[in-house]
């Protein structure tokens, strides 16, 4: 899981991210992804893959308020998920053959229903806008009938995003551009954690720990949150580097203490944490966690999964 921070929202700052990637994009409508996806190259390299809990969301509210036109589509669009949900697990393949029958049907009667209510409703309607989201984002949508491994929408993205949106107040206070960078590389790392089943205390503990003792920076890579994972096979021992004294549990005990957010929350003991030597180390590891996610995806992944917040507002 990887957050990167931008002082902006425009296209450029995808760019930068995703340069380049080739493979499936899955996200919300946001422009700056269909102009990144939409960048002249000699062949279509992106494959965009839209979200169907955006359309859903656009005709939630009104169906609250009875209209009868967001109340059938959300049982239209609850049919696509009770088929997602027996496939769920499944191969790509299996969940392709299933969408195929069950899925498509669905899909092609919703939008043929689209067209027609659309033609019968004011323009500059709510209605008429969710319907109108939806039928511009066809092509992105049926994606997922395409190929098994693009999901129905990117809920999973959605709840990692929860946390930085509730905290956006907190986020005020990053400071400047670097700060904000460094938030980011530090929520990588935390949320990478959850993914495999890791404590972030702990992991956060025994990593300072490890580079407050001297870790060898060849080997950086093994402190990769995912290690934390293996039960049989942790990362290397923890013995102390030959040429440095100071014994194990005294810089555990201070690893704890920055890990505990440097309890006294003085002044001096934040600008110590973001200055250290270990913690430039842990933000590092967290930027390798990025290049392995971007930059290394033309190698390696197929699907990217992404999610845009603006912490400011």
């Amino acid at each position: 899981m990887v957050y990167s921070y931008a002082p902006g929202r425009g296209h450029t700052h995808a760019n930068a991210l995703l340069g380049g990637y080739r493979g499936i994009l899955q996200c919300d409508g946001y422009g700056a992804y269909k102009k990144f996806a939409g960048a002249k190259s000699i062949e279509a390299s992106v494959t965009l893959a839209f979200c169907w809990s955006h359309v859903r969301r656009g005709f939630y509210d009104l169906a609250k308020a009875k209209a009868p036109i967001a109340t059938e589509t959300l049982q239209r669009i609850a049919a696509l998920y009770e088929i997602e949900a027996r496939v769920r697990g499944k191969s790509p393949a299996d969940r392709l053959a299933v969408r195929h029958a069950e899925s498509r049907p669905l899909v092609t009667e919703l939008r043929i229903w689209f067209e027609a209510q659309i033609a019968k409703l004011p323009v500059r309607g709510p209605t008429a806008d969710a319907i109108r989201y939806a039928l511009n984002h066809r092509d992105g949508l049926e994606r997922f009938l395409e190929d098994g491994r693009i999901e129905l929408d990117n809920n999973s993205v959605e709840r990692a995003m929860r946390p930085v949106c509730l905290s956006r107040k907190n986020s005020l206070f990053a400071g400047s551009d670097e700060g904000g960078a460094n938030w980011a590389c530090l929520a990588s790392l935390i949320e990478t954690c959850k993914l495999n089943n890791v404590n972030p205390q702990g992991y956060f503990t025994d990593l300072l720990t490890r580079l407050v003792n001297g870790w060898p920076q060849k080997r950086i890579d093994e402190l990769m949150p995912w290690f934390w994972g293996l039960p049989a096979q942790p990362p290397q021992s923890q013995e102390t580097p030959k040429g440095r004294g100071t014994p194990l549990t005294e810089e555990r005990a201070v690893a704890q203490h920055v890990v505990d957010g440097c309890q006294d929350r003085s002044d001096d003991c934040a600008d110590g944490l973001f200055r250290s030597t270990a913690v430039a180390q842990a933000l590092e590891l967290s930027l390798k966690v990025a290049v392995f996610l971007a930059t290394g995806c033309p190698a390696h992944c197929t699907r990217v999964v992404l999610m845009s917040s603006d912490i400011r507002n």
